[in-house]
């Protein structure tokens, strides 16, 4: 009776299941990032991906749901010195302005949805509109091409990591960044602004916005 009870409930709120599941590359040896399928009466739902750093220390380690613009080693590293070349042929490096995050004790900015002019954007501010400790150092260039996109970013003095794929940017300020260099993913920010010679990217799940200068 439990069993058929279990089964049924299965059945009508979903059962979950580990989908994917390796270890990191060389790099980083001991990590383990997976990903979460739900099935149930009404189909199939994919799951976040989850990353699970190596253990440092007896007891259970700390998964969490990774996001592209702050790397987490062995997920979106470079493989090689020249795996940012294969994505974008942009660059940073010690002459590029630096950024660093600040906490602002004000609301998100809101969508300005206007045409986006093709080139390239350098980052000129970066904003937590949360509390938290929000102190990183960042380099980032950003390349659009109607629908395509490059990015290249350094944090904290970090190795370079670079990125492509596709962005939309939709008529009621909605947008969307699809990466399919070096890995297939999504970045973070889900609305935008047209500026005065920039563009403002920003995360209203994240609670972030970074502001953008169109270069020459």
């Amino acid at each position: 009776m439990r069993a058929a009870l279990g089964f049924a409930l299965c059945l009508a709120a979903g059962c979950a299941s580990v989908a994917n599941g390796s270890g990191g590359t060389t790099t980083s040896t001991g990590d383990v990032w997976y990903s979460v399928h739900t099935t149930s009466i009404f189909g199939t739902s994919s799951g976040p991906i989850f990353y699970c750093p190596a253990p440092t220390a007896p007891g259970p380690v700390t998964c969490r749901e990774p996001t592209i613009d702050e790397p987490v080693t062995g997920v979106l590293a470079p493989a090689s010195p020249a795996a940012p070349a294969a994505c974008s042929s942009l660059s940073v490096d010690a002459q590029t302005p630096a950024v660093t995050e600040t906490t602002v004790a004000t609301p998100l900015p809101p969508a300005a949805p206007e045409v986006v002019a093709d080139g390239t954007y350098l980052l000129s501010a970066y904003e937590w509109h949360v509390p938290g400790a929000h102190d990183a150092t960042r380099r980032t260039l950003v390349r659009i091409e109607g629908t395509h996109l490059e990015m290249v970013f350094s944090r904290n003095g970090e190795p370079s990591t670079a990125l492509s794929g596709t962005v939309r940017f939709g008529p009621d300020g909605t947008m969307a960044i699809v990466v399919s260099c070096p890995r297939a993913g999504n970045l973070e920010f889900d609305h935008y602004a047209v500026v005065p010679n920039g563009l403002v990217l920003i995360s209203a799940t994240q609670g972030k916005s970074a502001v953008f200068s169109r270069m020459p």
